[in-house]
């Protein structure tokens, strides 16, 4: 074979892998990016969290008195200090 046809065909090879390439991104792409018009329930639950919101905005002004947290059979220090070597891991 010459070295022409070689050169022809590395380049159509090549060319033909990046053109599947981009075929496989142009479909993930689009599944990722399926818009969806929002039912009648969705609006309905949108407008229960945004009154829930205002309702919470009104108690901010007066938080609720904390209750005290049990931690079961481990103290307090404990448990932080599990947290943070869990975090450091």
């Amino acid at each position: 074979m010459s070295k022409n046809y070689r050169i022809i065909q590395h380049a159509i090879h090549r060319t033909t892998r990046y053109a599947l390439l981009s075929l496989i991104c142009a479909l993930l792409s689009a599944c990722a990016v399926v818009s969806e018009v929002p039912s009648d329930a969705d609006a309905a639950i949108v407008a229960t969290t945004n009154s829930e919101a205002g309702a919470s905005a009104s108690t901010a002004a007066n938080p609720p008195v904390p209750e005290e947290i049990e931690f079961g059979s481990f103290t307090e220090d404990q448990l932080y200090q599990a947290i943070i070597s869990e975090l450091g891991a």
